[in-house]
């Protein structure tokens, strides 16, 4: 079983990686109590960018407004040795480890670029592959050159989003990065390792992390399906008054409705 500190550790790095998730997430996923993972948010923010949310669309949220550069386990050494880590250390960019995001290389994380997540115990689940191809026609019906190649989404053959799935404590992750401001210069200087795929921004094409945000919240409400309605509570015994409405009646309908014997007049 691993330790306290083992765990909160595990729990930063997911964090600087997904920027955001729920404490109930959480704490299925290390197979703890809420408590706990409350008491380790406790304790991690005093050391960490990391802060709470309440309300609709809230939860644990990392504050970290530096770049960051990705490395996942595959090939972590090969991976770690891709990075110009002087470039990084000169111009405070973060060298991070993810041992989430099980398949994929490196990303590389600017200001203003979004990451998603969604954690399931569905391990059939393919909300990757669904919002990927709904993103892809949305920029499509934006009259942009957007195709699908394997996790990525390329427009005009230039690599502008990146997704990865694996299994990660019991749980199925799956994630998907956008880069919205990253620049192909940046990630150039950054990563040394020659990339397959010419990196671009959604901005160069006039998308803004807004509309995606938007676009991936709604995809993902359609994949999850409309919510279960709510059983009706089993009703009691109709009253007279219920099966008539506002129809006024007397005691005496009341009574028979009821099966009460009507009362005998007076005096007989």
């Amino acid at each position: 079983m691993e330790s306290a500190i083992e765990r909160r550790e595990q729990i930063a790095e997911r964090l600087r990686f997904r920027r955001k998730d729920t404490v109930d997430r959480l704490a299925a996923e290390f197979g703890v109590c809420i408590r706990t993972i409350k008491s380790d948010i406790m304790t991690l923010s005093l050391s960490y960018p990391i802060t709470t949310v309440q309300g609709f669309g809230g939860g644990v949220v990392w504050r970290g407004k530096r770049p960051a550069a990705v490395y996942t386990e595959r090939e972590v050494e090969a991976i770690r040795n891709a990075f110009n880590r002087q470039y990084c250390r000169e111009n405070n960019i973060a060298v991070l480890h993810s041992p989430v995001a099980v398949t994929g290389g490196t990303v590389v994380f600017s200001v203003g670029d979004l990451t998603f997540n969604y954690v399931t115990k569905d391990a059939q689940s393919d909300w990757l592959g669904a919002v990927r191809q709904g993103i892809c026609e949305y920029l499509a019906g934006k009259g942009l050159n957007a195709t699908l190649d394997k996790n990525d989404i390329l427009i005009d053959g230039k690599k502008v989003s990146g997704g990865s799935a694996g299994i990660q404590g019991g749980m199925r992750v799956e994630s998907l990065f956008f880069a919205v401001v990253s620049s192909a210069e940046l990630i150039e200087k950054i990563c040394l390792k020659k990339r397959t795929k010419q990196p671009a921004s959604l901005q160069e094409y006039g998308i803004t992390a807004q509309e995606i945000q938007a676009a991936v919240v709604d995809l993902t409400k359609r994949y999850m399906g409309a919510p279960p309605k709510k059983k009706e509570k089993p009703r009691g015994k109709r009253t007279l008054r219920d099966v008539l409405g506002n129809v006024k009646v007397s005691k005496e309908q009341i009574r028979r409705f009821q099966g009460v014997k009507p009362r005998a007049p007076k005096g007989e």
